[in-house]
């Protein structure tokens, strides 16, 4: 997993519990960025700002491997 934010092994392991926003860059790889919860009304994203572990940032996070 390539991040450009560096976080605990914690986030890494629980970003599947994650929904995430993604773009393809110049190469045609994916590239999750600003994980996302869904809200209890199904339709709204919640952004995930801090690392519920650690705290460290991770709203601008972009994980180009899975």
């Amino acid at each position: 997993m390539k991040q450009n934010i560096k976080c605990c092994d914690f986030f890494g392991k629980m970003r599947h519990h994650f929904e995430w926003f993604s773009y393809q860059d110049d190469n045609g790889d994916k590239v999750y960025c600003m994980p996302t919860l869904k809200s209890c009304n199904g339709y709204t994203k919640l952004r995930v700002n801090h690392c519920p572990s650690c705290g460290k940032e991770v709203r601008g996070i972009e994980l180009r491997e899975w």
